[in-house]
């Protein structure tokens, strides 16, 4: 991964996902979930899953539409990523730093 990248934004898949990786590298966003068909829901602990040879250090997913923005982090850096429904209901943020992820 080219230095300087603190997360990855991917699409295609119809869900909302993020997971972060045991060896350090940048958490990826998979932002699905604006508008057409959903996919189903997963229902896997993220966990200790293998994905492409790369342990999944933690991960989460939503299933229903939405939109997600993200803002800068405070003055540690990193970013905050708020997930809301499609009224603009706030639903839970996460913050990615040091290629971690936490949602809450």
């Amino acid at each position: 991964m080219p230095e300087g990248i603190e997360l990855v934004l991917s699409g295609h898949i119809h869900l909302w996902e993020v997971l972060s990786f045991a060896d350090q590298r940048p958490p990826q966003f998979v932002l699905g979930n604006g508008g057409t068909l959903l996919s189903e829901p997963l229902t896997i602990q993220f966990t200790g899953q293998q994905i492409g040879g790369l342990e999944v250090k933690r991960g989460r997913s939503y299933h229903g539409w939405g939109y997600t923005r993200f803002a800068p982090g405070d003055t540690g850096g990193g970013w905050t990523a708020t997930v809301y429904d499609f009224t603009g209901g706030l639903l839970f943020s996460c913050r990615v730093k040091a290629a971690d992820v936490d949602c809450r």
